[in-house]
């Protein structure tokens, strides 16, 4: 992510929750987040909400 700060996961599932971040598939039961969404999200302010 290039919002310059870390990011636990529990913020990363909620970005996912609110349609920011897409989940692309599962993974013995955990999420699989898309990668590429990852590196180019910059919405600091969604990030705070989350």
């Amino acid at each position: 992510m290039k919002v310059g700060v870390p990011v636990d996961s529990e913020t990363i599932i909620e970005l996912a929750r609110t349609d920011l971040i897409p989940r692309t598939g599962w993974y013995k039961e955990h999420p699989l987040y898309d990668g590429c969404a990852l590196e180019r999200f910059t919405d600091r302010t969604a990030l705070e909400r989350a």
